[in-house]
């Protein structure tokens, strides 16, 4: 709400009483990234247990891409995780993120098939929980946003559903929320004046 100073004064009859109410003025929350991960900063490697930026490690993994004697799928998407390394694996985010009902939570990330016939699931608890399987090698873009129906803690994991040693390839993290509640910043005119000039106070 945009007032200026001149309008901050209101002159008055005399003698005539006038009441103001109280205004709030409450601004949009901006959506808080929860976690964000792009596996860069880890060394390839294969049958990896720990040492994942941001997640616990389920079974083992490979983090492949950049390596020269390691496979790359999908050349050109710096580093990434392959859901299987010797066996079904799987990452668990090693924070638990908390929400409170009506909240908005976007789960974002890129994600492609290394072989044939695998499969894997991304899930958030109870908010979310989406298989996804494909033989085409496309390494795509998921995003989508849902609301929390209940106070919830969670782990966001992605977990392979296939045995072997190809699994999914995942890249890309990125955990974001937005408060059903956002903190009121008040605006207040208060008071019954009587004549005179009154002063407006913010």
């Amino acid at each position: 709400m945009n007032i200026s100073r001149s309008s901050l004064s209101i002159a008055l009859l005399v003698g005539a009483a006038v009441s103001f109410p109280i205004v709030t003025q409450t601004n949009s929350a901006s959506a808080a990234t929860l976690l964000s991960e792009n596996f860069n900063s880890v060394s390839t490697g294969q049958n990896l247990t720990s040492g994942i930026p941001s997640f616990n490690v389920i079974g083992d993994v490979d983090v492949l891409g950049s390596s020269p004697i390691l496979f790359d799928a999908y050349p050109g998407n710096g580093n990434y995780i392959d859901l299987n390394g010797s066996r079904t694996g799987g990452l668990s985010s090693i924070a638990a993120f908390t929400f409170n009902a009506g909240d908005s939570v976007t789960i974002a990330f890129d994600y492609g098939p290394s072989g044939q016939n695998e499969n894997f699931t991304a899930s958030l608890g109870s908010i979310f929980s989406i298989p996804f399987s494909s033989n085409t090698l496309v390494f795509s873009k998921f995003s989508q946003t849902f609301t929390v129906s209940s106070p919830t803690t969670a782990n966001l994991v992605f977990a392979s559903g296939n045995s072997g040693v190809n699994g999914y390839i995942i890249d890309n993290v990125v955990l974001s929320s937005v408060s059903a509640t956002s903190v009121p910043e008040p605006f207040t005119i208060i008071g019954t004046l009587i004549g005179g000039t009154a002063a407006v106070r913010m």
